[in-house]
């Protein structure tokens, strides 16, 4: 009897390590980084790979994929230099460069908008319209310029008008 009922206790014990093991164990997939926090903090980044977290404390907040994404904006109402209103469609291929910057920013489209406008002030409608090349090139500098501090890289943009 009394050995019956350790064989229960010891049985019980291994499948808590069990769970503790199978909780424990994280596989990051190839070309996407995870964010841990603990205690509602960063600790630490895992990358690709198998990894082992401590269940409970450990909580993954971001997976991040590595890949270039694509990513389209629509912007009404910008203003040109002959205070002319113009619509624009801005597709952009972005990868992420930094995952816990860009995880703790969400302003890629608010610097776009400002970018575009800063441009577009400086150039009237038919500039803009007959230089579309020159027009995405220089935003195409500037959007690169002011994403690094998002974490992000800019590969290519194109600006189509509406």
């Amino acid at each position: 009897m009394f050995l019956s009922i350790s064989y229960e206790i010891f049985g019980i014990i291994f499948l808590f390590i069990i769970l503790g093991l199978v909780l424990s164990i994280r596989i990051v997939p190839n070309k996407t980084v995870w964010l841990i926090e603990r205690k509602k903090q960063f600790h630490r980044k895992l990358e690709t790979g198998i990894h082992f977290i401590i269940p409970f404390f450990d909580q993954i907040t971001h997976k991040i994929s590595l890949t270039p994404f694509n990513q389209e904006m629509f912007f009404q109402n910008i203003q040109t230099k002959d205070e002319q209103k113009l619509a624009l469609k801005l597709n952009c291929t972005c990868q992420i460069e930094d995952p816990l910057l860009y995880a703790q920013h969400s302003l890629a489209a608010v610097i776009a908008k400002e970018q575009i406008q800063f441009l577009a002030k400086q150039k009237t409608l038919i500039e803009m319209r007959n230089n579309v090349e020159a027009f995405n090139d220089e935003l195409y500098q500037l959007l690169d310029r002011e994403s690094i501090q998002f974490g992000l890289k800019i590969l290519k943009i194109n600006i189509y008008y509406e």
